[in-house]
Parts: structure tokens; sequence; C-alpha cells
């Protein structure tokens, strides 16, 4: 039987004072930040970015999990080969 006081079963307090960015924090901001800077001009913008960077290297993959998920990609918006 473990005794509630054994330190080896205690969790270690943080020394000083808590640091206010937390992984959520942080994510929440760059959020927001992106949003402001964005909007939907952003998003377009982010959108030929990509496609001018990938294009339609994915486009024979997503047409074979096309076949095998029985859903049609390309009305989704996905570029897939015929």
């Amino acid at each position: 039987m473990l005794h509630p006081q054994d330190s080896r079963f205690q969790r270690a307090r943080p020394k000083g004072r808590k640091s206010k960015w937390t992984p959520n924090s942080v994510a929440y901001k760059v959020d927001q930040l992106a949003r402001s800077l964005g909007g939907k001009r952003g998003s377009a913008r982010h959108k030929a970015v990509v496609a001018a960077a990938i294009g339609d290297q994915y486009a024979a993959s997503n047409a074979r999990v096309s076949r095998r998920i029985g859903i049609d990609l390309g009305a989704l918006g996905y570029p897939v080969t015929s």
C-alpha cells in the first residue's frame, strides 16, 4: 500500500510565476492575427500559393482514395486525375 505523502508520487510544483504563454493561448493569438490580417482575401491568396506549390502532385493519389471510399473528391474541390 502506498502512503499518500510518499514524495516519489507527488507532482513537482513549478517554481516562480507561471507563464502566460500556453500552447492553447499561443494558437488562439495566432488564429486571431491570421484572421485580422487575411480575411477572405487572405484565404484566396493562401489557396493560390498552395495551388502553385503543390499543383496536381496528389491528383493520382486522390483518384485512388476517391475510388476506395466511394466519394467523388473532384466534386469537393480536390484535384483528381481521370
